[in-house]
């Protein structure tokens, strides 16, 4: 299932990735041997993970579609997924004509649907997107030239958009549109208009509106609890012979 956390740069969007580990968790739960990440562009995410994100690095479209063919974890998140269409646009630069441009819409457009058709329903696969403002004062879902934007807006076949957004509270996501917004939900999965920036929260919502199989919590193995030495190893006052006194 396509879902997309859409809105502008440093709002929250990566940074909601965080949950997953137990460190940024209330419950202490570990989420991070069931999310994979494709990174397109930033190899590194905005906050310390001690090295336990499972993280595949310079992901394009042919690595992506050969990873979801046969995927092994029940979620997975593309991020920075415009940049799927800069690199191809600054590697064709020098093309002319607008062929290319066809080519970058095509290619954005048969990965959503080939997630639709061939990636099991348990599986949800998160895009973290760039949003616009355009002179009318509308976000819009980034893209490269208008055969998306006008054509195939992501807006109109993506069944849940979720907008990064940063106020002196904190960051939020937001989950219902207000007009000029690109934020957009099924009928009651969300409650409030704004909800922490946490995936997993976003993720357990949408499994349990569908019925969805969850993904798992890997808690940390537990420590033997230490042993007391038995009584008959231990020196204790009762256990040591009384100092005889001189004569």
């Amino acid at each position: 299932m396509n879902i997309f956390i859409g809105g502008r740069p440093s709002t929250g969007k990566t940074t909601s990735i965080r949950t997953v580990l137990p460190k940024y968790r209330n419950d202490g739960k570990d989420f991070s041997k069931d999310v994979g990440i494709f990174a397109v562009e930033k190899n590194r995410p905005p906050f310390r993970d001690d090295g336990k994100l499972m993280i595949i690095k310079d992901a394009n479209y042919d690595l992506i579609m050969k990873v979801l063919k046969n995927p092994t974890l029940n979620c997975y998140v593309i991020d920075d997924s415009q940049f799927l269409m800069t690199h191809e646009l600054f590697n064709r630069c020098h093309e002319n004509g607008y062929g290319k441009f066809t080519d970058m819409a095509k290619h954005f457009y048969d990965l959503l649907n080939w997630i639709n058709h061939n990636v099991p329903d348990y599986v949800n696969v998160f895009f973290m997107h760039h949003a616009d403002v355009n002179e009318n004062g509308q976000m819009g879902l980034t893209s490269c030239g208008k055969m998306i934007s006008e054509k195939y807006p992501i807006e109109s076949v993506v069944n849940v958009i979720l907008q990064s957004e940063v106020n002196q509270n904190g960051f939020f996501l937001r989950t219902k549109n207000r007009g000029n917004d690109i934020a957009r939900t099924p009928m009651g999965m969300f409650d409030e208009e704004l909800i922490p920036n946490d995936l997993i929260l976003v993720d357990s919502v949408i499994r349990e509106y569908y019925g969805l199989k969850p993904i798992t919590d890997h808690p940390a193995p537990k420590q033997p609890t230490p042993q007391a030495p038995s009584q008959s190893t231990v020196t204790t006052a009762a256990t040591v012979p009384p100092t005889k006194k001189p004569a």
